[in-house]
C-alpha cells in the first residue's frame, strides 16, 4: 500500500510474470514504467535481456530499484520521476516496454495508460512488443481499442486465468485477466 491506496498485491504474480515474458527478447533492451515488488523486473532478467531500465515515480521503490538493480548481471538504468516528466528526455528505443505504474488521481484509473500510447510507440523499436495492466477481465472499451490501434499495428489479446485474488483487494477481483500486447 502507498497511503491508503492498494498498489500492489502478491496474487499478481502470474500476470506480471506473463507481462514480463510478452516483452522480453533474449538479448533484447527493455524498459519499465512502475517497479512495484520487482516480480516483472526479475522476470524480465530471468528471460536473458541485454538492459533493463525503469522509470520509477516514488522515491523509496527507485531506491529499492537502485539496490535490486546493484545486484544483477545485465546494465540496469533506474530512472526516478514520473514518466510524464521522464520519458520525452529518452532517446534510446526498446525491443519491450511494460506500462505497470499505479494512478495519481483516483478519477485516472481507467484510462490513465491511455495517454502513454504515443510515447510508448516512439520509444518501442520496430518489432518491438508494448504491454500493460489495463485491470479487464473481460473486454476492452471501443474507444480504448481505438486509442491503442492509433499507434500500433498488430494488437493481441492474452487472457491469464486462474488469478486468486483476496476478498480484500480494491481494484479486481475476477479469476482472470486480459492482457494487451501491442507491436
Amino acid at each position: 500500500e502507498i497511503g491508503e491506496w492498494q498498489v500492489m498485491q502478491a496474487w499478481e504474480f502470474p500476470v506480471m510474470k506473463a507481462m514480463a515474458g510478452f516483452v522480453s527478447p533474449v538479448n533484447g533492451d527493455v524498459l519499465e514504467l512502475g517497479f512495484g515488488m520487482a516480480i516483472s523486473a526479475d522476470e524480465i532478467v530471468r528471460c536473458g535481456v541485454n538492459s533493463y531500465t525503469v522509470i520509477e515515480a516514488h522515491p523509496q521503490i527507485a531506491e529499492t530499484a537502485r539496490r535490486w538493480g546493484s545486484r544483477q548481471e545485465i546494465e540496469v538504468n533506474v530512472i526516478e520521476g514520473f514518466w510524464q516528466d521522464c520519458s520525452s528526455k529518452i532517446d534510446t528505443q526498446y525491443d519491450g516496454i511494460l506500462f505497470d505504474i499505479y494512478p495519481t488521481k483516483e478519477c485516472e484509473w481507467d484510462d490513465y495508460h491511455l495517454e502513454f500510447f504515443p510515447e510508448a510507440r516512439r520509444l518501442l523499436k520496430d518489432g518491438g512488443a508494448f504491454t500493460y495492466f489495463a485491470g479487464q477481465a473481460f473486454e476492452f472499451a471501443e474507444d480504448h481499442m481505438l486509442r491503442l490501434r492509433e499507434h500500433f499495428d498488430n494488437i493481441v489479446i492474452h487472457k491469464i486465468e486462474d488469478l486468486e485474488p483476496p476478498e480484500d483487494c480494491d481494484y479486481f477481483t475476477d479469476n482472470h485477466m486480459l492482457i494487451p500486447v501491442a507491436r
